[in-house]
């Protein structure tokens, strides 16, 4: 169900294509509105910022992220960057937008106060070179955070419960709402097959970020991993 580590990006780019029309509606559906939360959550953990810190939105999407950090953080200088364009063109034209690959962002070293992003490390075709990529943008002292969902909770029943959500019914409304069932189909498995926060915390670790820490959230289904770059 899932596609090679070759042939993930343009798998990924044409999955989110396809759905963006829907994406955001889905994503409140399919969270019970959690995500806004989760995204709120985000934008505080970054508080304690210069008026005019400048903030990379990585696979910005929709640019949802993005608009809660401004939401927050008002005077601050906000990029948002996806290689879906699709995706991209459904953001606020008030955003800063740019096309641009994870793997290979198109700024300068050490450019942006804080890296963000939102459900899109588990979609790279390398997840450690896109963490590098994220670090390499961010000036010593900078933050990064990582919204991420998880394989799920470990304890039973909730574990047992999670993946039959995630496995029926999800593909169920995904089919019904935004007329594609493959795609939420690659949702949780994707998920399911994804690293655990503590593994994404030594990721981080090993690219030279202190201050790592990982927080579970609505019952261990996602969690924000952050660190500050020495």
């Amino acid at each position: 169900m899932l596609p090679p580590a070759t042939e993930k990006p343009r798998y990924v780019a044409a999955m989110f294509g396809r759905i963006a029309w829907r994406y955001d509606l889905m994503n409140t559906l399919i969270t019970g509105g959690q995500d806004a939360r989760w995204r709120g959550l985000v934008a505080r953990a970054i508080d304690g910022l210069a008026p005019s810190a400048r903030i990379l939105d990585v696979g910005a999407g929709t640019g949802r992220l993005a608009q809660a950090i401004l939401s927050r953080h008002a005077a601050s200088h906000v990029t948002a960057v996806d290689f879906t364009v699709p995706m991209l063109e459904r953001a606020p034209r008030t955003l800063e937008r740019a096309a641009a690959d994870a793997l290979a962002l198109p700024f300068a070293d050490a450019l942006f106060d804080v890296v963000v992003s939102a459900f899109v490390v588990r979609n790279l075709a390398d997840v450690e070179v896109g963490i590098a990529e994220q670090v390499r943008v961010l000036r010593p002292g900078g933050i990064l955070v990582i919204l991420e969902t998880t394989p799920g909770p470990t304890s039973w029943p909730l574990a047992a419960l999670y993946r039959v959500y995630f496995r029926r019914l999800v593909p169920l409304v995904g089919w019904l709402v935004a007329r594609d069932a493959s795609a939420y189909t690659y949702l949780p498995e994707s998920s399911l097959r994804f690293t655990v926060p503590e593994r994404l915390a030594e990721v981080l670790r090993g690219n030279g970020l202190a201050q790592v820490r990982s927080r579970r959230l609505t019952f261990g289904c996602v969690a924000i991993t952050s660190g500050r770059k020495q």
